[in-house]
């Protein structure tokens, strides 16, 4: 069985953001979804983005990290992910919070 529960760290800026824009199911699902079915995610980490080229409000920077040793040229379990993420919630969802897979540091943590 995947494991279910990874370290999860919230920035306090980004807690308020999820609150205001009042999107914490959805938050808490992508990241639910991404644990179940992408084997070796070891943490995930979100934090709020000061506006920037093509994003003219605050955003949030979500990512998981996955064990590197998972980590190749083709992701076959990530792409899976993405698809699913751009099926299941809107262009307004995900243009305020989109959680996206890299790989981890060795040793990270």
């Amino acid at each position: 069985m995947r494991q279910t529960t990874v370290p999860v760290n919230v920035a306090p800026e980004a807690a308020e953001r999820i609150a205001e824009l009042d999107i914490q199911v959805e938050v808490d699902r992508m990241i639910d979804h991404a644990v179940k079915t992408v084997r070796g995610i070891r943490r995930v980490e979100i934090e709020l983005m000061d506006p920037y080229e093509m994003y003219d409000e605050p955003h949030l920077s979500a990512r998981a990290y996955r064990d590197l040793d998972l980590w190749g040229e083709v992701n076959p379990e990530v792409d899976q992910f993405d698809n699913w993420k751009i099926n299941t919630f809107s262009p307004a969802i995900l243009w305020r919070f989109s959680l996206h897979i890299r790989p981890d540091a060795p040793n990270a943590g």
